[in-house]
């Protein structure tokens, strides 16, 4: 099994307050992770895809989403399918 790889973006932000004498400094660091697809993901997804297009369903949106790490895709007229980074997938249902 492969893991994603992931690429870590830091940002920094300072804020500083002067009260009376006395200089308070707020320091904040957000940390995002920026996640590539998998080769396991990948190969999941063109499955799925033809899959898909087996059934002669339009395939309208296909997005890997860099925060998460997974692959969303929008099939049919309500068909929504996540692909997750070890090659797992599961049918989005909104009902």
């Amino acid at each position: 099994m492969q893991a994603g790889l992931a690429v870590v973006q830091s940002e920094v932000t300072c804020n500083q307050i002067s009260i009376d004498s006395f200089k308070i400094i707020y320091v904040t660091i957000e940390e995002t992770a920026i996640y590539h697809p998998t080769a396991v993901q990948a190969l999941t997804c063109l499955r799925v895809c033809h899959n898909l297009s087996n059934c002669f369903l339009d395939i309208h949106l296909i997005r890997f989403n860099e925060i998460k790490g997974y692959v969303y895709i929008l099939a049919g007229d309500e068909i929504q399918i996540l692909i997750f980074p070890e090659g797992n997938w599961r049918f989005i249902d909104e009902t």
